[in-house]
């Protein structure tokens, strides 16, 4: 057993990935990296970077611990890493395949996500824009646990489990049970948030500000955003990011826009022929003003240092806006503001009028907020 193990025992479940991070000093895993001529380290970061990102930290912590322990046993390497070692280039930093066929690809090979040459299971990290077969079934199986499913699964304790394919077939014969749960939940909550999210209507659209995280996956369904998902956290980074909770400021809003029927407005500004806004494509739109990221990322602290409390935070977003406007023209204020599959509204002219309507009928903006929302107003 490792020192790691010593340590904390029967504290597995509570364990943060920094926790889990100090094994890449045990003999176990060192002599498991060596054995494959890797870096410690760098076979660490490789193992982290399979871990989905929207999964509750604990549950992270919980997942990696998982991961090290197979690789120690020899069985889960990554291929490609080692390739990359040994042509001395750069390695990517994510998982990714093909959704479909299960097939893994760098440049213009492929091959099946399956077992390396050593006979362990590779979860080799390739270039692409789906997650892996791993990675998405560790995001679903850990879905499953936050809403307290466990019934679906025919082992709930990952460190049971004792393989990546295994891991893939249990939440494979789960996942039926779980999406015709949350079909019937969205189904049963959708009436509800309609009637207790809605703000403002018109004869072309309707405006919703959810306010609760079950309102938010209803007025979702139909749509590629995150918040649809109700076992992720997505609903609370965006109402009660890091600042929010730390600065003991108003939670943000999230505002959902839809147009009714048919019914379509035109935009001179917007892509298509006829400048038409409305139809399949364009069903709905949501927008959110603040910052994005966690308080440690670059995108947050450079080139300005984390802010100490709300004023220095307001300052941060001021300079800011007055950078992306200097620098490359003010194309997307602080935000995010989407279209129903996900993708940036790049109509600045929606995005406006949009904005104009959450002005006038939205109350209660945080300090934040206001100041995006007067800039877009005002540019």
């Amino acid at each position: 057993m490792d020192s790691y193990q010593n340590i904390y025992g029967s504290l597995l479940l509570e364990l943060t990935v920094a926790d889990v991070k100090t094994r890449v000093t045990s003999k176990k895993f060192v002599r498991a990296a060596e054995a494959e001529g890797a870096p410690p380290q760098g076979m660490m970061d490789e193992l982290e970077w399979a871990i989905p990102r929207d999964i509750p930290q604990a549950a992270r912590g919980n997942a990696l611990n998982w991961l090290v322990s197979l690789y120690i046993k020899g069985l889960i390497t990554s291929t490609e890493y080692l390739a990359s070692i040994d042509q001395e280039s750069e390695w990517s930093t994510r998982l990714w395949d093909d959704p479909d066929t299960h097939v893994v690809g760098v440049g213009g090979s492929s091959r099946p996500l399956g077992l390396s040459p050593t006979g362990a299971e590779d979860i080799s990290v390739v270039e692409g824009w789906e997650p892996s077969p791993l990675t998405r079934a560790l995001e679903t199986f850990y879905q499953i646990k936050e809403l307290k499913l466990d019934r679906f699964l025919s082992t709930s304790n990952i460190e049971q489990i004792p393989n990546v394919a295994s891991l893939i077939s249990i939440v494979t014969a789960a996942k039926p049970m779980y999406d015709k749960h949350i079909a019937k939940k969205v189904d049963e909550d959708r009436t509800d948030a309609e009637k207790n999210s809605l703000v403002y209507e018109d004869h072309t659209l309707r405006m919703y500000i959810p306010k609760t995280k079950g309102a938010a996956c209803a007025l979702s369904r139909d749509t590629e955003w995150c918040t649809k998902s109700p076992g992720l956290p997505y609903y609370e980074k965006y109402t009660n990011p890091w600042y929010v909770k730390k600065f003991g400021m108003k939670p943000h809003k999230l505002f959902i826009f839809e147009w009714k029927g048919d019914e379509q407005i035109y935009s001179p500004a917007h892509p298509s022929a006829e400048g038409w806004v409305g139809g399949e494509v364009d069903k709905k739109f949501q927008l959110w003003y603040g910052l994005e990221g966690e308080e440690e990322d670059d995108n947050i602290r450079d080139p300005y240092d984390a802010p100490r409390d709300a004023d220095e935070l307001i300052d941060m977003a001021k300079d800011y806006l007055e950078i992306t406007l200097g620098n490359r023209g003010r194309s997307q204020p602080l935000g995010q503001f989407m279209d129903i599959k996900d993708n940036p509204i790049k109509d600045k002219d929606l995005i406006r009028d949009l904005t104009r309507l959450v002005r006038e009928h939205a109350q209660g903006l945080n300090a934040l907020e206001e100041l995006i929302v007067s800039s877009i107003l005002l540019d």
